[in-house]
C-alpha cells in the first residue's frame, strides 16, 4: 500500500484586533498521490475538519479547527 505524502506550504494566522491568545485556526496543504482522480472529500474530526480537492496526481487540503 502506498502512503500519501503531504507538504504544508503555508499556515496563516487569522488576524483580528485581539491576537494575544489566538492560535492557527486553519491551514492549507498541497500533496501528491499516485493515480488519476477527480473529486472532493471531507474528513470530519472532533477537533479538526478537512476538505481535500483531488486532481490527477495532486491534492489540495484545507483544514480548519471546529
Amino acid at each position: 500500500m502506498l502512503s500519501q505524502n503531504q507538504v504544508i506550504l503555508n499556515q496563516v494566522k487569522i488576524m483580528s484586533k485581539n491576537t494575544k491568545d489566538k492560535e492557527d485556526n486553519w491551514s492549507m496543504a498541497l500533496g501528491m498521490y499516485p493515480g488519476l482522480l477527480f473529486g472532493v472529500r471531507t474528513y470530519e474530526g472532533p477537533i479538526w475538519s478537512q476538505v481535500v480537492f483531488y486532481i490527477p496526481f495532486i491534492d489540495l487540503a484545507i483544514e480548519w479547527k471546529n
